[in-house]
């Protein structure tokens, strides 16, 4: 079975007007709007390619991290990733979320936050680490996966600044030396609108247009400043693909009422399949070729016990699963399963819940590493955005995601095998790094027909 996870993510700055500390993003925007009747930011034409200046991005040339740092990552990674989730859950669609995609949108941004700004961000993205550990850390990690073999796993970042804006060098050479990150100069200010449609068209690009759209209309204004994206694909197949000829529709039981579907089969007599059960929930691991990723799928054992596994998430929760495992003759059923929701979300309301909140105010924001002089041009979080990608098949898996933070100036047969894990009603998934356990790409299914035809 194939399976691609994309994951798109996306930080936005602004700079807030000093003189007016308690205005909003949106009044922001409309007051600088009211300013220039004549401007009209869609209409503005794209700025001139040969006049942009672009760093390219670089491959990641650091001395690599000892493991308990990249696995001290890995940990910060899973602990937001369950935090997100859990706020996120309620209601009964399908979901992706790819944990991996927003933890490193974000950890660009936390280069550049000081003061009680980057204590909220610490604790809402569970750093452990300081300094230059955590960013070498992430580099690491994004080095490695850059050059996995038998599986496609790329992994983008990418800095798009306001080309008249002055940004603190050392903050540019960070991100760039941990992150590949170049910066790519735009005309926020007179072609807001032009910009956004670049950055969308950077982000189909990294994704193999697997994600488009990421910034929605009125996303990029006038008084944008900074957006800091991050971009993954991932194409793999599975170390045991599943044959085709053995892929039959069957019902699955979901929350609205049975479906048919194509439930992909496989049986294995020899003890070769990790899994785990006992009396609330069933474990199978399936590895893509290479063994240096992993999909987890977690099945509980009553219909509509998905709910209740839910709330009881936690990374260490996590780990324990993938502990749990151990080699066995199984007959495994799934089903084929694609989920590609239609717009992006908004990342705001949900980590302001989570404790981020001076991050996004013009007024109390403190991201005085990102410019040269933070006291005339201070930063905050307009918003951010995430979406994500996956389809799971015979032969493996195909998923995608993107992150942007937009930052503005602002205050049959044979022998039956002994065990059977055969998810016919609603289950979790995780796409894991089986050298640190990272998640790159998390959800569940509850209706394998609901994107089947998109």
């Amino acid at each position: 079975m194939r399976t691609t996870v994309l994951f798109a993510s996306l930080v936005g700055l602004s700079c807030c007007d000093t003189k007016q500390p308690d205005v909003e993003a949106s009044a922001a925007a409309k007051a600088s709007a009211a300013n220039k009747p004549d401007v009209k930011p869609t209409a503005a034409p794209a700025p001139d390619p040969a006049t942009a200046t672009i760093t390219p991005p670089k491959p990641i040339a650091i001395t690599p991290a000892k493991a308990d740092v990249e696995r001290a990552v890995a940990r910060s990674i899973n602990a937001f990733g369950v935090d997100y989730y859990k706020r996120t859950s309620a209601g009964d669609s399908n979901i992706v979320l790819s944990p991996a995609s927003i933890s490193l949108a974000f950890a660009m941004t936390y280069a550049g936050a000081r003061g009680e700004t980057a204590d909220e961000m610490k604790r809402t993205f569970h750093y452990d680490l300081v300094g230059d550990d955590l960013y070498a850390g992430f580099g690491t990690t994004l080095a490695r996966w850059n050059a996995s073999k038998d599986i496609q796993l790329s992994v983008a970042n990418r800095l798009f600044g306001e080309v008249t804006f002055d940004f603190a060098p050392p903050f540019v050479a960070l991100t760039e030396r941990y992150f590949g990150a170049g910066l790519q100069t735009m005309d926020f200010k007179d072609g807001a609108d032009s910009s956004r449609s670049q950055i969308n068209a950077w982000v189909e690009d990294q994704t193999q247009t697997r994600i488009k759209d990421l910034l929605p209309t009125g996303s990029i204004t006038p008084i944008t400043r900074l957006v800091l994206a991050n971009a993954v694909y991932f194409k793999a197949d599975w170390k045991a693909p599943f044959e085709k000829k053995n892929t039959r529709e069957a019902t699955f039981r979901a929350p609205g009422g049975d479906v048919q579907v194509p439930m992909m089969r496989r049986s294995e007599m020899l003890a070769s399949v990790p899994h785990y059960s006992d009396a609330k929930l069933s474990i199978v691991e399936l590895p893509y070729k290479g063994s240096t990723m992993s999909m987890l799928l977690v099945l509980p054992a009553a219909d509509d016990g998905l709910a209740a596994l839910e709330s009881s998430l936690t990374p260490e929760i996590l780990d324990d699963w993938a502990k749990k495992v151990r080699l066995a003759s199984v007959t495994v059923k799934i089903p084929v399963f694609r989920i590609a929701p239609p717009s992006s979300i908004s990342l705001k309301k949900t980590l302001q819940s989570m404790g981020l909140v001076r991050a996004f105010k013009g007024d109390q924001a403190q991201f005085d590493g990102m410019a040269a002089d933070p006291a005339h041009n201070p930063l905050f979080i307009s918003d951010a955005f995430h979406k994500a990608f996956i389809e799971v098949n015979e032969k493996g898996t195909e998923a995608a995601a993107a992150t942007a933070v937009v930052m503005g100036r602002g205050a049959g047969a044979p022998q039956v095998p002994e065990n059977e894990f055969v998810a016919d009603h609603p289950f979790l998934y995780l796409l894991r790094d089986t050298s640190t356990g990272a998640v790159l790409f998390m959800g569940r299914v509850n209706d394998p027909s609901a994107d089947a035809a998109k």
